[in-house]
């Protein structure tokens, strides 16, 4: 799925694996990504909201504000921030790669869903409270996890599995929740690596049966998350949006400089987060393979 040069977001560096919240400012036309495989994604999102409607969606009355003010937001950005992608008005937007055409959202729930055709983004909505909860989700794409699981749950609750989330991430986090500004957006990068390169994944991460030295380049797919936090001004609710990338280990071990970063961090990750990772069996294969190509 990629060449070269087409790994946008390559969170490795010579340095190790870090365990760190890893947030930085967010420029305000680089809220959404729109990219040459919409028409691609949001066929598949189109597609889910059918088949897999109670996996991906999820609404809760007490959202419905928070969801027409984000679809509001999505509109705006991407009618100022990306004319070639989307045209027309705020109340009749158009977009360009599919041809479709959404009117003003009805309620909550349809501005939600409207997300789906929009962009390739997923998207959570956090409560305004002191302590946030999940009270609405869109999310097409997830990375071995159940969206149903998650819901009215807090940050802490929703990353207990995370190794160390407790004991080393859930102050600083919490902190970057309170005191978040709607003028003050985020971003940060998550990867693992899977077994295909499928982007519905709720179920438990697998491998092929015969994954070998010799296989693992071209059986395993690097999944980097482009994750963006922000505040909606109205509502105070708190808006994260996952935009995921796929790309086959065989494509990022091309460079050099890429197998060098990808291997320092691949060498120092602790156990209890490789396995967290589900990657305990195919790490020792992946990083013998990666020092095999020099």
């Amino acid at each position: 799925m990629a060449d070269l040069l087409d790994v946008p977001y390559f969170p490795f560096d010579e340095n190790g694996y870090r365990l760190s919240v890893g947030l930085a400012p967010l420029p305000s036309n680089r809220w959404m990504e729109p990219d040459r495989l919409a028409v691609q994604q949001l066929r598949l999102r189109g597609d889910l909201l059918t088949s897999h409607r109670e996996d991906v969606l999820q609404y809760r009355a007490e959202s419905a504000a928070a969801c027409l003010e984000l679809n509001r937001a999505v509109r705006r950005h991407l009618l100022e921030h990306h004319p070639n992608y989307a045209c027309g008005t705020e109340q009749h937007i158009r977009i360009a790669s599919t041809q479709v055409v959404l009117p003003p959202p009805a309620n909550g729930l349809q501005g939600l869903e409207q997300l789906a055709h929009l962009v390739q983004e997923d998207f959570c909505i956090l409560s305004s409270e002191s302590n946030p909860t999940l009270i609405a989700a869109l999310v097409c794409f997830p990375s071995h996890w159940k969206l149903q699981e998650k819901m009215g749950q807090t940050s802490d609750a929703i990353h207990a599995v995370v190794p160390k989330f407790a004991d080393k991430l859930a102050i600083p986090t919490n902190a970057i929740l309170s005191k978040l500004r709607p003028n003050r957006p985020v971003w940060r990068i998550n990867w693992s690596i899977d077994g295909d390169d499928s982007l519905f994944t709720p179920g438990p991460k697998s491998f092929r049966d015969d994954l070998s030295v010799r296989n693992v380049l071209h059986s395993t797919w690097l999944r980097a998350e482009r994750q963006t936090l922000r505040r909606l001004p109205e509502t105070g609710s708190l808006v994260f949006t996952i935009r995921t990338y796929l790309h086959r280990m065989a494509d990022v071990a091309v460079c050099p400089n890429r197998r060098t970063k990808l291997l320092a961090s691949l060498r120092t990750m602790a156990p209890d987060t490789a396995a967290y990772k589900g990657m305990v069996a195919m790490l020792p294969l992946l990083i013998e393979a990666l020092e095999r190509l020099g």
